[in-house]
């Protein structure tokens, strides 16, 4: 991709260079569950002028830092290797970190903030639920990934594959992806954007900064996987359906 414009998607966007999700993470638009959408119908969701946003993305782009990466670049196998060891592993330390932290600051400021318990009970709910999801990933769907790269390669001597083997996986991982992103986002507001009131607690301070933590590193996480790692995987799968004809 040679040139951005506001018909460009935001998951296009953000694969060209991560560091682009970042901008829009400080706007509250979602370009991993909702990737699909242009960055001119994302700005009319929010009344923002998309030359202006197209601006700032510029200005990033223009800085070379080591942040700068191509996760498109990395082969499938890489890539699903790198969202296993970095955001699954994220995701399963943090979670034991934040949910007591979360579970003493419901019990301690909870009758003066009341939208803790929800807080609370939506960040348990979806930390179970994802540790469910990456299993499926890491035990079927991932593997399965890895024996079509193998096949790919001329490793496996027969693989042959329905249409769907692949994509029915994928279209549940995507739909459990919009759940959580919308969950998360039902986090984002009732907190105030991860703001702590004024009689907040060290404790309650650093809870809600590992919760925005928590959901940039999901935003990432899903964003690989929707936009990257899942479309190329339904292009080898073609491939290989083609050579079994």
């Amino acid at each position: 991709m040679t040139e951005l414009t506001e018909n460009t998607s935001l998951g296009e966007i953000v694969t060209f260079d991560y560091r682009i999700g970042k901008i829009l993470e400080q706007y509250n638009i979602d370009y991993c569950c909702k990737g699909n959408r242009s960055l001119r119908e994302a700005c009319e969701a929010i009344a923002y002028d998309p030359n202006e946003l197209l601006i700032e993305i510029n200005a990033v782009l223009g800085m070379q830092t080591s942040e700068s990466i191509n996760y498109s670049d990395l082969k499938l196998n890489e890539l699903a290797d790198h969202i296993v060891k970095h955001h699954h592993t994220y995701v399963e330390q943090k979670s034991n970190e934040i949910l007591p932290l979360l579970e003493k600051v419901r019990n301690v400021h909870g009758k003066k903030h009341p939208e803790l318990q929800q807080v609370y009970s939506l960040f348990k709910e979806g930390v179970q639920e994802l540790a469910k999801h990456m299993k499926k990933e890491e035990l079927i769907l991932f593997p399965f990934i890895g024996k079509m790269i193998k096949a790919a390669h001329g490793e496996i001597d027969q693989f042959i594959i329905s249409t769907n083997a692949v994509k029915s996986p994928i279209d549940q991982m995507m739909d459990e992806h919009n759940t959580e992103g919308e969950r998360f986002q039902k986090i984002n507001e009732l907190t105030n954007t991860y703001t702590p009131p004024e009689d907040a607690c060290n404790t309650y301070i650093r809870t809600y900064s590992l919760l925005s933590e928590f959901e940039k590193d999901l935003h990432l996480h899903i964003h690989l996987e929707n936009n990257i790692l899942f479309p190329k995987s339904l292009i080898l799968q073609q491939s290989l359906d083609k050579s079994n004809e």
